[in-house]
């Protein structure tokens, strides 16, 4: 055999070993969660292989496999398709989800993963305060969700209208805790804040707070 035949006499087996390799697997059609899969909301997602027949399906959530034992799973399988629908979200169902499939010996599987959202809700709440002329003042305002709340405040000057606060603006700090600082308070200072918090998901919430500044 000359080394041209050698050749394609070895590319020829390493067809043939990719083939029965790549035979091996069922390809399912790529799936995946909706993006705004929300607590309270209501979930589906569709397991198709591309080929095989007398399909079985399981469906499995990090690694370990989920049936209909529980409320809120719904697994429904048909002879070339399987769906799982989770009604309602919790922020605990997040995770990475499989379908496995098999059929006549072979086997395949496709895993996407669920990142539930999670409305903001309060940690701290800031309340009314006094504090003395010169002295500086800290405000604690937090929240929780997912994706993690963003923490604005202002002060207002009326029922509807008020001016965002930044760090380095005057004597004023925003924190990345959402803390409100307030360096050498002046009587100029006292008035309503409002902090808001708001991750994008459901509604913002926000609370109105007066600051009373005592003396000169």
């Amino acid at each position: 055999m000359d080394n041209h035949q050698s050749f394609f006499f070895t590319i020829l087996i390493l067809l043939i070993w990719i083939k029965i390799i790549g035979g091996n697997s069922i390809k399912i059609q790529p799936f995946s969660f909706p993006s705004d899969s929300a607590i309270g909301k209501r979930v589906s997602v569709t397991c198709t292989p591309l080929t095989g027949e007398k399909i079985e399906f399981k469906w499995l959530r990090n690694g370990i496999e989920m049936n209909n034992d529980r409320p809120r799973i719904q697994i429904g399988s048909l002879p070339l398709l399987s769906s799982l629908i989770i009604d309602p979200l919790q922020s605990d169902d997040s995770g990475n989800y499989t379908c496995f499939v098999t059929s006549r010996g072979l086997t395949g599987s496709y895993t996407t993963s669920l990142d539930v959202l999670v409305p903001a809700s309060w940690i701290i709440t800031p309340s009314d305060t006094d504090a003395s002329s010169g002295d500086s003042l800290m405000m604690n305002c937090k929240g929780t969700g997912k994706p993690e709340p963003v923490i604005i405040w202002s002060k207002l000057h009326g029922e509807n209208s008020g001016s965002v606060l930044s760090s380095g603006s005057s004597h004023f700090n925003i924190f990345s805790n959402g803390s409100l600082y307030i360096e050498n308070i002046a009587k100029e200072d006292e008035g309503m804040y409002k902090c808001n918090v708001s991750n994008g998901i459901g509604k913002s919430l926000f609370k109105t707070v007066v600051i009373k500044v005592i003396g000169m």
